[in-house]
């Protein structure tokens, strides 16, 4: 809302002299009639008095109010009915409201330590048989305390193309004296290169090696 108080300096101006020339004219017709001292002085005082109303009323008449503006708040309301943004007509605000976000980094799992136990795998002799006694002992030995792996997992004896030879068999379920026994009397005599493979469970851990063993008539 807006309030203003505006007066015409010329107008005024223009109304007081219009008044002082009548006041002069009549006076002074007054004067011409009646010609003495008391006249004179009446002229003079009522002059005086004119010319204050004239410089009074051209005071006020320059004078204007300051003008007065009334704003009102202009408040937007988003979707939920949260008041968002707050503007006064006249002035600039845009508060700004940072959010914090927040920065999820994800916890980097440590690597399963396997709990299995670590094996190693080997013929437990000399790998050398004949006809007549074609059985080799293979043993599978727990690495850390070197125990005999007995009725756990099983082996295989593989020849250069990726099948088993011979006849495995388990040493037993404990107190073995080698884990399996290879029985090679199937083989003709030669040399073989051989691998030696355990599957593990969930125990031990699997293992295998490269071998050669040799079949004597």
């Amino acid at each position: 809302m807006r309030l203003k108080y505006h007066a015409n300096p010329l107008q005024t101006s223009t109304s007081i002299a219009t008044m002082f020339n009548f006041v002069t004219v009549f006076l002074g017709d007054w004067l011409f009639l009646h010609e003495s001292d008391e006249a004179k002085y009446m002229i003079k005082k009522v002059t005086a008095i004119v010319v204050l109303l004239m410089i009074t009323s051209l005071s006020i008449a320059g004078c204007t109010s300051p003008t007065k503006t009334a704003t009102s708040p202009t408040i937007s309301v988003n979707a939920t009915g949260n008041a968002t943004t707050t503007s006064i007509r006249g002035a600039s605000q845009s508060p700004t409201s940072t959010a914090a976000q927040a920065t999820n980094t994800p916890s980097v799992q440590p690597t399963p330590t396997s709990t299995k136990i670590a094996t190693s795998i080997r013929f437990a002799n000399v790998p050398k048989v004949s006809k007549s006694f074609p059985t080799l002992g293979i043993n599978v030995i727990a690495n850390t305390s070197g125990i005999l792996v007995c009725g756990h997992g099983t082996v295989a004896v593989l020849g250069p193309d990726g099948n088993a030879i011979g006849t495995v068999s388990s040493g037993g379920s404990s107190d073995c004296s080698s884990t399996v026994f290879l029985d090679a009397s199937s083989l003709s005599a030669g040399t073989y290169n051989v691998t030696l493979r355990y599957s593990g469970d969930s125990t031990y851990q699997p293992s295998q090696r490269a071998a050669q063993m040799t079949v004597t008539p």
